[in-house]
This record gives structure tokens, sequence and C-alpha cells, in this order.
């Protein structure tokens, strides 16, 4: 009887921290401390170092803080761990495909309130599939407008308080529209770049070869001033409120679907060859496809196409940057947490059972 006993709590045991663990699913090494953010620099806006004034604070030394932000980075953490589901901190999360984690969790401070506003440059190691970095103020989460320069994160802040970073969970996979950002999916056959099939000038001139894509994660190979071009196109998408909104015509063709990028590319002609060209793009797999975006002037301009299996043909008057638009569904990942109330849920229930059968046990024996 008492093996029998033994082998059922220690079963609860595990089945317990299983649902503690599951609880803490949000996070990715944040109390192991893999992953942990460095300041850099600190500037104030009249251009002074402020870096000695700032204060960076990891979670788990959250006991170093004095009491008011060590609660409200605990309140930050509470919030994190809590959610069903990442995408419900901040709206423009709600624009991911699901699988999202936060990798580091932190608190800023600053010793003079003479240094606002500051622009911040942070280091991490584990960007490699960033989405957004999230400050913690007056109970919500809100979304920092950033500049992503390899680890490093840059922006600016009017105060300072916790500060979150998000990855997805698969990690950035570095093809064409794998470069982080909210508005961003990975194209659905994880095959890279889209590919020129063929161009044709409009007096039926073939000019196959003499137009190049180069995909964003490839931008260091383009003159300066086409690099500047394309970083500004993923700036603004990065930055939208929602994809639909960069173009009224891919409002309208979007509807009620939830939109992003699978691609962001520069094309360009090589040798003398007019712009005007119909071109044919290999985009491996267009099921969810909603439109062609053009950077130009910027703005994004709506690009008429037509589909034919896995090609698109459209025609061009000029070349800058393009997008693929694709309609994608919002997921929620294991690694969010939301197994988490059921295992809670459970193992209560069992811990009730076990409770009630030894009270009954003991109550056999007392009679």
């Amino acid at each position: 009887m008492m093996k029998k006993v033994f082998s059922f709590v220690i079963a609860l045991v595990v089945l317990l921290s299983f649902s503690v663990c599951a609880f803490a699913a949000n996070f990715i090494n944040v109390q192991a401390n893999a992953g942990k953010t460095e300041l850099v620099s600190a500037v104030s806006d009249n251009g002074t170092d402020a870096t000695e004034h700032v204060v960076l604070t990891q979670y788990e030394d959250r006991d170093k803080l004095e009491e008011e932000p060590r609660k409200i980075l605990e309140e930050a953490y509470d919030m994190i761990d809590k959610a069903a589901d990442l995408t419900e901190l901040n709206v423009r999360l709600k624009n991911t495909t699901g699988g999202l984690i936060v990798s580091d969790l932190f608190d800023l401070d600053s010793d003079s309130d003479e240094v606002f506003p500051i622009k911040v440059t942070i280091k991490n190691n584990n960007l490699g599939g960033f989405i957004a970095l999230l400050h913690y103020t007056e109970g919500e989460w809100e979304w920092v407008n950033i500049d992503l320069h390899g680890d490093k994160l840059v922006f600016t802040a009017d105060d300072l308080s916790p500060f979150a970073i998000v990855v997805t969970g698969a990690g950035s996979r570095g093809t064409s529209g794998r470069h982080g950002g909210s508005h961003f999916v990975p194209s659905v056959s994880n095959s890279g770049a889209p590919r020129i099939n063929s161009a044709t000038q409009r007096n039926g001139k073939n000019v196959f070869g003499l137009f190049v894509i180069t995909p964003y994660d490839r931008l260091e190979t383009l003159p300066d001033d086409l690099q500047g071009q394309i970083k500004a196109a993923y700036a603004s998408i990065r930055d939208a409120e929602d994809v639909s909104e960069l173009n009224a015509e891919l409002k309208a063709a979007a509807g009620e679907k939830t939109v992003a990028v699978s691609d962001l590319f520069d094309i360009r002609a090589v040798g003398k060859v007019e712009y005007s060209a119909k071109l044919v793009m290999d985009a491996d797999d267009l099921g969810n496809f909603v439109g062609l975006l053009h950077y130009e002037g910027g703005e994004w301009n709506w690009v008429d196409t037509e589909i034919d299996g896995n090609e698109l043909h459209f025609e061009v008057d000029s070349l800058s940057p393009f997008a693929i638009v694709v309609s994608v569904e919002t997921q929620t990942s294991a690694q969010t947490g939301e197994r988490a109330p059921v295992f809670f849920i459970a193992g209560a229930l069992i811990l009730a059972a076990a409770s009630a059968w030894f009270f009954y046990k003991s109550r056999k024996v007392e009679g």
C-alpha cells in the first residue's frame, strides 16, 4: 500500500511540475541569462553622452533594484507569463504568424530626468528571429520603433522602465522575407527569393537576364542608393500599424484578411535596357497571394498582376523595391503557454482527488 501511495505522490509532483513549467513557456532563457542584453550607449537629445546615467538590470538581478522598480519589473514578468498568447500584449503583434516568445526581459533606469529624450543602443546576441521590442509603461506594453543593426537595437525613449525582446520561436531563416518585424512572414516554400523567369520589352525584345532580383537579406550587395531605398521600404512596413494600410488597393483586396509581407526585394536592370518591360516572376507558392506592391517616392504603389500557377506576370515602368503581400492566419503555438491552464486544472483536480482519498482512509481508520 505504501508503495502505491508513494508512486501516486511522485506522479502528482511530476504533473504539477509540468504545469508550473507551462506557465513560463512564454519565455526562453530569461532566468538562465542566455541572450543577455547589454547597454552599449545612451545619448541625450542635445548630443550629450548619458551612458553613465543609465543602468540596465536583468530580470534575474531584480533584487538589486529599489522596491518600486522591482515591483514594476515583476509585474511586467507576470503579465507576459500569464498571457495565453503573446499577441495579447500589443495589437501590432497580432500580425505575426504566432509562436512568439520573450528572449529577454530587463529594466532600464536613469538617475537623471535631464537626459530625456534619450537615444539608447543595446546589444543582444539572440536577435536571429527578432520580432519586436516592447516597453512596459503604466500597465501596458507599448511598441518601440527601432533600428536594427546586426546584434544591436537603437531606439529613442522619453522614459525608461521594463523592456522585453520578442522573437519568433522558429527563429530567423535568413531569406527574402525573413528579416524580422511583425509584418513579415517566411516564404511558404522556404526556398528563398522570387526569380525572374522571363523579361520582354514592349517592343517584343527579349531582355531576360538583364533584370536582377536582390532579396532584402542580401542588401549589402546593392549600391548605396539602392540600399537606402530598400531599407526605407523595410522600415515603412515594420512601422505600419497594419500592412493593409500601406496602399488603398491592397486594403480593398485584403478585406477582412490579416496580411503580411512574405518577400521584400529589389529589382534592377543591368546593362542598357528600357525599364518598361513585362516580367514573369516565379514566387513558388502564390496560394495566399493578395498583392504586389512597388515602393517608389516614399510610397507603396499597387502593381496589377496576373497569376499563372506559381508565376506572377506584371509590367514595370520603373524599378526599386517590391513586396509580395500574402494572407496569414494567426496561430497559437504550444510554446506560448496556451496549455498551461489545462495542466494546472488537471493538477488541481488530481490534488483534490488525492486529498479526498487520504481523508477517506483516515476516517476509515478512526472508525
